[in-house]
């Protein structure tokens, strides 16, 4: 037995069965702005079920800088050994990261740390004198299909249309919205209570990644 929590749809089948249920099947004219909608309705439900931890093995380029180039989907770093570098000087150690990771349960000292590491637009950077070829990552991501679209559970997924009809259907006058907007606010509460809901900043640094992927 499957269950719709854990399947997973693309964003643009999200997008088709909500134009089925509004009837405008034959056009693309509202789907830039059903787009808007979907990343609203996703930037407003602050769920675990989004995303999924991921490892990668990341080439480090000397030129212009040391730094490595982060993957389609990151979120942060799981943890504060979530970033690792092996060299023929200091084996296995652990770099810190000092900006912009979300860490959860940051340990402030750590005897295994060993030098500095930046993250700024999309990329990873390192300490000029790091004589690593390669970095190691565990690291949250939003789900990606196979062209890094954001994929939405299945459980998930009529709730969203419930918002992208709602606010369809109030801009055009239709007074259906108000139906809408009730099984919205309904469905949001039902998620949040059903998953493992994220803090604040995590919420609005996955909604961050979509927004730029959707």
């Amino acid at each position: 037995m499957t269950y719709a929590r854990y399947e997973l749809i693309t964003s643009d089948e999200v997008l088709t069965e909500c134009k089925f249920m509004l009837g405008i099947s034959n056009t693309t004219t509202y789907d830039a702005s059903l787009r808007i909608y979907m990343k609203r309705a996703l930037g407003e439900i602050p769920s675990f079920d989004l995303v999924e931890y991921k490892t990668a093995i990341l080439p480090i380029c000397d030129e212009p800088h040391k730094m490595a180039k982060l993957p389609c989907g990151f979120v942060r770093f799981s943890d504060p050994n979530s970033i690792s570098l092996t060299d023929e000087h200091n084996g296995c150690y652990y770099p810190r990261v000092v900006n912009n990771v979300m860490f959860r349960n940051r340990r402030e000292s750590q005897d295994n740390w060993n030098g500095d590491v930046q993250i700024a637009n999309g990329y990873i950077y390192f300490d000029s004198n790091i004589t690593a070829s390669e970095v190691h990552i565990y690291y949250l991501s939003v789900l990606l299909d196979e062209n890094d679209r954001p994929l939405i559970p299945q459980s998930h997924a009529r709730t969203v249309q419930e918002f992208m009809m709602y606010q369809h259907r109030r801009t055009a006058g239709d007074n259906r919205w108000q139906e809408n907007q009730l099984r919205w606010a309904n469905g949001k509460k039902m998620l949040k209570g059903q998953s493992n809901t994220m803090d604040v900043p995590e919420k609005q640094q996955v909604f961050q990644i979509m927004n730029s992927l959707l």
